[in-house]
C-alpha cells in the first residue's frame, strides 16, 4: 500500500506513483500489479471519509432539522463525489500526468495552488488533531466508573503524555494502518448502539424538529457536513492501488465509499458514508432531541449501559490510534510549508509544536463542535470543492461549456458555504464568548 495516513501523500509515495505513470492512468507499468478490489478500495476510502466527524454529526441535524439533516448528507455527499471526480479529469488532462493532488494543484495554479494546498491540509489535520484531543478529555468510563475522580486537565495531560505523544513521535507508523479496519467495525458498533437506544428508549422531552426555522441553523450545519465528507487528499493513492484503475470503476468505487448509486446499490450495501451518517444523525436527534450536544459522547455518558461503555472505550482506543496518524500528516504539510528540504531532525521539535498546541487548544476549547465548525469552514470547503473545481477550470480551459459549467457551479456554490458558513460560525463564538465572560466575571469576584 502506499504511504497515505488519513488522507495526505507523504513525499515518498508521491515519488513512487510519479514514477509509475501507468499506477494513474491505468496504461502500461513495470510497477507489479495492483491488489486492492474495488470493494477494498471502497472500505479504503469509506475509513478515509468516516472519522471523529462521526460525534458531531448528529449536531447538524439538531441545527438543521431531522428532514433537512438528511438532505444535507445527499447534497455534501454529492458534491464530495463531484470533486474527486472533477480531481480524476484534472489528472487525465495534466501534461506530464501526475499522481497527486499537491502536484496537480502546483501544476493548474502555481505556487499559490501549493501552497493554498498544504495550508488546507494542515489546518484539515490539525483541527482534526485538536478535536481528537477534545474528546479525549470528555469523562470517559474507565475512570468514572473505577471511582476514580479525575479533572479535565489533568486527564489530558496523561492521554497526550503517555499514549498520544509517544504514537505522534514514532518515526514509522504504517504498523498503526491495521486500525482502518476496527475503526469501521467501531463506527458500526457506535451505529448500531444509537439505533439500538432510539428503538428502546423513551422519547425525548423535546422530540426532533423536520425543520429548523432559523436560518443560522442551516449556515451552521455546513462546516460540519463538510467536514463529514472530506475525502479528496486520499483519492489517488487509493486509485493507484486499486485493481484495473479505470475512470469508470473509480466512479463506482467513490460512488460507494461516499454514497451508493442507485444502479449499484446492491454492491455498495456493505456500509456507506451517507448511510452511516444519516442513521447516525437520525438516531442520537430523535433519542435525545433538543438536548443532542455538539459531541455525542456526552450525551452518551449519562446513561449507565454497560454496552454504552464499552461503545466509548472503544472510540477512545479508536482516538489514540488514529491521533498519530493525522499528526504525521500535519507535520507534513507543516514541513513543506516552512522549510525548503526535509530533515529528519526536525521530526521531534514539530512533533512537540503541534502535539502541544493541540493540547492548549483543547484545554482552552473544550467544544469539539467549535473546532469542527471552523476547520470545515476554512479548510474542508476548500478541500472537498474549491480547489479540485478550480484545478479542472484552468486544466480544462479548451473543454465544452458543459462540463465546465459544472466546475464553475461547484466552485462558487462551495466558496459560498465556506465564507457564509465561516463567519457565521466566528460570529455565534464571539457572541457566545462575550456572553460568557460576565459569568466568569461573577465567579472570580466570589471566590
Amino acid at each position: 500500500m502506499s504511504r497515505v495516513l488519513d488522507g495526505v501523500i507523504t513525499r515518498e509515495s508521491a515519488a513512487e506513483l510519479d514514477a509509475a505513470p501507468g499506477t494513474l492512468l491505468g496504461g502500461a507499468s513495470s510497477a507489479p500489479p495492483r491488489q486492492a478490489s474495488l470493494l477494498s478500495g471502497s472500505l479504503n476510502l469509506l475509513n478515509t471519509i468516516v472519522g471523529g466527524g462521526i460525534l458531531a454529526l448528529p449536531f447538524a441535524f439538531r441545527s438543521s432539522g431531522l428532514v433537512a439533516g438528511v438532505l444535507s448528507q445527499l447534497v455534501f455527499g454529492g458534491m464530495s463525489w463531484h470533486g474527486c471526480m472533477l480531481l480524476l479529469r484534472a489528472a487525465r488532462r495534466a501534461e506530464p500526468a501526475k499522481a497527486t493532488y499537491e502536484d496537480l494543484a502546483r501544476v493548474a495554479l502555481g505556487r499559490p495552488g501549493w501552497l493554498a494546498y498544504h495550508g488546507c491540509a494542515f489546518v484539515n489535520c490539525f483541527g482534526s488533531c485538536v478535536s481528537y484531543v477534545i474528546v479525549a478529555g470528555d469523562p470517559p468510563p474507565l475512570y468514572a466508573y473505577a471511582g476514580l475522580s479525575i479533572g479535565r486537565p489533568p486527564l489530558l495531560l496523561l492521554a497526550v503524555g503517555l499514549v498520544i505523544f509517544p504514537l505522534a513521535s514514532l518515526r514509522d507508523i504504517s504498523s498503526l494502518r491495521f486500525a482502518s479496519g476496527a475503526a469501521i467495525a467501531i463506527y458500526a458498533v457506535f451505529v448500531i448502539a444509537l439505533l439500538c437506544l432510539w428503538a428502546d428508549g423513551p422519547p425525548p422531552q423535546q422530540p426532533p424538529s423536520a425543520f429548523k426555522s432559523s436560518v443560522a441553523g442551516y449556515v451552521r450545519a455546513v462546516p460540519i457536513c463538510a467536514f463529514a465528507f472530506m475525502c479528496q487528499t486520499s483519492l489517488f493513492p487509493i486509485y493507484g492501488e486499486t485493481d484495473q484503475p479505470t475512470p469508470s470503476r473509480m466512479r463506482r468505487l467513490t460512488g460507494a465509499a461516499l454514497w451508493p448509486p442507485p444502479s449499484r446499490f446492491r454492491c455498495a450495501a456493505f456500509a456507506a458514508a451517507g448511510s452511516l451518517y444519516v442513521l447516525t444523525g437520525v438516531a442520537a436527534y430523535c433519542h435525545f432531541g433538543e438536548d443532542l450536544r455538539g459531541n455525542v459522547l456526552l450525551n452518551l455518558a449519562a446513561l449507565p449501559s454497560p454496552a454504552i461503555r464499552a461503545v466509548r472505550l472503544a472510540f477512545a482506543t479508536s482516538i489514540c490510534l488514529t491521533y498519530p496518524c493525522l499528526h504525521f500528516a500535519a507535520r507534513c504539510s507543516l514541513d513543506q510549508l516552512l522549510f525548503r528540504e526535509r530533515r529528519a531532525g526536525r521530526r521531534v521539535p514539530l512533533t512537540l509544536a503541534i502535539v502541544g498546541s493541540s493540547l492548549l487548544l483543547a484545554l482552552v476549547v473544550e467544544r469539539v463542535e467549535v473546532v469542527f465548525g471552523f476547520t470545515g469552514a476554512a479548510a474542508s470547503t476548500a478541500l472537498s470543492f474549491g480547489l479540485p473545481a478550480a484545478i479542472d477550470l484552468r486544466l480544462g480551459r479548451a473543454a465544452a461549456l458543459r462540463e465546465r459549467a459544472g466546475s464553475w457551479a461547484l466552485l462558487l456554490v462551495g466558496s459560498g458555504l465556506g465564507a457564509v458558513s465561516l463567519a457565521n460560525h466566528a460570529r455565534d463564538v464571539i457572541l457566545e464568548a462575550s456572553a460568557a465572560a460576565p459569568v466568569a466575571a461573577a465567579a472570580r469576584r466570589v471566590w
